[in-house]
């Protein structure tokens, strides 16, 4: 009896020390893993420009045909609504000349000779359509023609195309909160609904870019703490001082209310763990001309665009170009005081040269997105795949491989555990029986 004791309790001991050696092994790997996090263990719903930027999925170019002087743009859709056919208007180099022929789900352009950006605009909705076309007649006599297709600001056939729904709206604010917004966006900012998304958002940025910062405020910290109205209300009261997140803040919640389309972008490095901050700005869709635009107010850096032709840049477009230190043809609109003008970006752009220059890569915020932090919730995204924006890069991708060997790792120290607790539950039955 005594023996069979012995050798039980050998056993158990032996079971406890096996159970003991995986889990610390485990532990061990597991802990290598988080402090390497950052080294392709992480995951990110990666986005392509198309993606993040093409907004209307219905206009598909499908093919295009040049005859003499027009080319005809056929589409995925079928233009006619309700029986008539869409109106739209064309512009050569800003010119207006005409209207151009729809039938079905084709529409004829009348071409200028040589090169030419043109930009149709429907009367019907706020559709656009931008193109350029390099159009030469080589042969009077025979009416021959060289084309060029330069551009067209729709996707192509089998392009992926994003969610026309994937910016902020005015969900997740209170009644009163809209009440109160839309009395800032009437009586101090002076919105128009019935202006262009274009005017507004001049508006909106320079209300918010010439807020009292005050260094001897409440610190960014405690402010964002705070409800967008309260941060807006302390600010107003010159009684903030103010960081980037809180301008991001601010101009999410007037332009949700306001119906503008818009989201939070925000920049981070490669690595993940920035030790001076991570910088949050705002993109803002243009409806009018389907484009989203860049504003950060926190710099007051409102609509960077080119200075030859007016074309504005977004987050990605700046990105590329300051990698590639293209931009000296680029001007930005400042506010000063009562004043709205344009300057020079490279006077301007000292923040988003730093980052981007350091790789950070671009995050781009879900609609309504859980922009708190915590460590739990930091470690909950490590291992799953669930992410509240869309992280874009040209450099840096998943790593499959170390990414499947992270959550292998876990699963095994989740289920050694399990069984430890079973093993120990059992053993402490079997006591209690005997």
């Amino acid at each position: 009896m005594c023996s069979n004791t012995l050798y039980l309790y050998c056993q158990v001991k032996k079971k406890r020390f096996i159970y003991w050696f995986v889990l610390a092994v485990l532990i061990i790997v597991n802990g290598f893993i988080l402090m390497h996090r950052n080294e392709g263990y992480k995951y990110f719903p990666f986005k392509t420009y198309s993606e993040l930027y093409v907004t209307d999925s219905m206009l598909y170019l499908k093919d295009l045909h040049f005859s003499n002087d027009s080319v005809a743009l056929v589409l995925s859709k079928n233009m006619e609504l309700n029986g008539e056919n869409k109106l739209w208007q064309v512009f050569a180099d800003a010119q207006n000349i005409g209207f151009a022929r729809t039938v079905s789900n084709t529409i004829n352009v009348p071409l200028l000779n040589g090169i030419h950006y043109y930009r149709l605009n429907s009367i019907a909705s706020n559709q656009n359509i931008q193109f350029t076309i390099d159009h030469n007649l080589d042969d009077s006599a025979s009416k021959k023609y060289t084309n060029e297709f330069m551009y067209i600001s729709m996707p192509g056939p089998n392009i992926n195309v994003s969610d026309q729904k994937q910016w902020q709206s005015d969900i997740g604010f209170t009644d009163d909160e809209k009440v109160q917004a839309n009395k800032l966006l009437k009586d101090k900012i002076k919105f128009h609904s019935d202006s262009s998304d274009m005017y507004n958002t001049l508006a909106i940025s320079k209300f918010v870019a010439t807020l009292c910062n005050n260094p001897k405020g409440i610190d960014f910290n405690t402010l964002s703490r705070l409800r967008p109205i309260g941060q807006l209300n302390e600010a107003m009261k010159c009684n903030a001082s103010m960081a980037c997140g809180n301008y991001a803040a601010m101009m999410g919640y007037l332009f949700s209310v306001a119906k503008i389309p818009n989201r939070v972008v925000f920049f981070q490095s490669s690595s993940v763990n920035w030790q001076y901050g991570v910088h949050y700005y705002n993109e803002i869709f243009l409806r009018d001309i389907q484009k989203w635009v860049l504003v950060d107010a926190s710099n007051n850096i409102t609509m960077p665009h080119l200075i030859k032709n007016g074309d504005f840049l977004n987050a990605a477009d700046l990105k590329k170009l300051i990698q590639l230190n293209h931009t000296s043809s680029i001007e930005a609109f400042v506010f000063k005081k009562d004043s709205t003008i344009t300057t020079v970006y490279d006077s301007i752009n000292k923040p988003h040269f730093y980052y981007h220059q350091s790789n950070a890569n671009l995050c781009y915020y879900h609609a309504n997105a859980d922009v708190s932090n915590s460590k739990f919730r930091t470690i909950l995204e490590f291992y799953t795949f669930n992410r509240d924006f869309d992280f874009y890069s040209d450099v840096n991708r998943n790593d499959w491989f170390k990414i499947v060997i992270k959550e292998f790792a876990m699963l095994l120290l989740l289920l050694t555990l399990f069984f430890y607790f079973v093993f120990e539950i059992s053993n402490r039955q079997h006591k209690q029986k005997v």
